[in-house]
C-alpha cells in the first residue's frame, strides 16, 4: 500500500513523544494510523522505529506502510488495543482468550528474535487487535537490534522490566519473555498491573525486581479449568535469571499455551530449558465468578 495524499483524523492514542492518529488516504479511502511526532529531533526516533519494521513481516507485528518526515505510516488495528478489551471483559476475560492473545504475541516475538530484534516494552497496551481477530505486536519504539551496542540501554514499562533490565543490564529475547508473562497476568487480574498492589509505585517494583529476580504471583479463580502444565508453560517466562527463561524458540514449556502443531512447527521449538520453576505457592482467589468472554472469530 502506497500512501498519497491523505486526511488526519481523530488522535487515538498519545506517549510521552508521539502521537496516533486515524488518518484517511484521499485518493483510495483506506484508513490507517499515522505516528507523529512535533520535531526534527523526534523525527530520528521514527526513522530507527521505520527501519526495525521494515525487516519484519509476520501476521502478528504491526505493518509498516511507509514514513515522511515527522509522520510514521501504520496498519490501523480496528479493534482496538489489548488494554482496551481487557477494561472492557474486567475480571471477565476467561482462560481461552488469554491463551489465544498470549500465542499471537509469542508468534509475534519468535518472528522479531528471529529478525535479530528485541521489543523491550511488551505489554496490553502495545499489543492491537485487528478486525479479524489477530493480535498484533506494535509500537516498536523501544525496540532495539540485538548485538548492536550504543543506543538505549534501558528501555520498556517499570512494571513489566525483567531483572536484567531493571537493573540497566543489556536487554536481550528473554527481557521480552518476561514482559509476556507479565501480560498475561495483566490479562487474568482484568487489567491490574503486574504488582499491584504490593507495589503502588512503578520505581519501587522495578528496583525491588533488579534486586530479588522475584516474578509477580500469578492468580487463581476456581472457575477456571487451568492445567498446570499451562501456567508452568508462562512461569517459565519469568525466571528470575535470564539465562534460564523460557525463549520463543528454545524451549518446550509453551505447547499447552500454543496448543497446534502448526504452531509449534512455526517457532522450530527445540531445547528444553534447564529449569521450569515452580508457580508461587501464595496465590489470590478471585472473589467473584468471572464473565465469559467469546473467542472472536480468527483468520483462516
Amino acid at each position: 500500500m502506497s500512501i498519497g495524499e491523505w486526511i488526519r483524523g481523530p488522535a487515538i492514542g498519545r506517549g510521552s513523544s508521539a502521537t496516533v492518529s486515524l488518518a484517511v488516504d484521499h485518493r483510495t479511502g483506506a484508513v490507517f494510523a499515522v505516528k507523529s511526532v512535533a520535531d526534527a529531533a523526534r523525527a530520528e526516533e521514527l526513522r530507527r522505529e521505520h527501519s526495525i519494521l521494515q525487516d519484519l513481516d509476520s501476521p502478528h507485528v504491526v505493518r509498516c506502510l511507509g514514513l515522511v518526515d515527522c509522520d510514521l505510516f501504520l496498519e490501523h488495528a480496528a479493534g482496538g488495543s489489548l488494554a482496551d478489551e481487557i477494561k472492557r471483559l474486567g475480571a471477565g476475560v476467561e482462560e481461552g482468550l488469554i491463551r489465544s492473545r498470549a500465542r499471537d504475541v509469542l508468534l509475534g516475538l519468535a518472528h522479531a528474535h528471529a529478525a535479530g530484534v528485541v521489543h523491550c516494552d511488551v505489554k496490553a497496551r502495545n499489543v492491537l487487535l485487528a478486525a479479524d481477530g489477530r493480535a498484533v505486536l506494535a509500537d516498536f519504539g523501544c525496540a532495539r537490534r540485538i548485538g548492536i551496542s550504543g543506543g538505549k540501554v534501558m528501555g520498556g514499562t517499570p512494571m513489566f522490566m525483567a531483572p536484567e533490565a531493571a537493573r540497566g543490564d543489556e536487554q536481550g529475547p528473554a527481557a521480552d519473555i518476561w514482559a509476556l508473562g507479565c501480560t498475561v497476568v495483566e490479562m487474568a487480574t482484568g487489567g491490574g498491573a503486574p504488582w499491584w498492589p504490593r507495589f503502588a509505585d512503578p520505581m519501587a517494583a522495578m528496583q525491588h525486581v533488579a534486586v530479588s529476580g522475584e516474578a509477580p504471583q500469578w492468580p487463581r479463580c476456581n472457575t477456571w479449568r487451568t492445567r498446570r502444565t499451562f501456567w508452568a508453560g508462562v512461569s517459565a517466562g519469568t525466571h528470575g535469571s535470564g539465562g534460564r527463561r523460557s525463549s520463543c524458540s528454545g524451549t518446550r514449556s509453551w505447547p499447552p499455551l500454543l496448543a497446534t502443531p502448526t504452531i509449534l512447527s512455526q517457532l522450530s521449538l527445540g531445547r528444553r530449558s534447564r529449569s521450569c520453576p515452580r508457580r508461587a505457592s501464595s496465590t489470590k482467589r478471585c472473589g467473584t465468578t468471572p464473565r465469559r468472554a467469546s473467542l472472536p472469530a480468527r483468520a483462516q
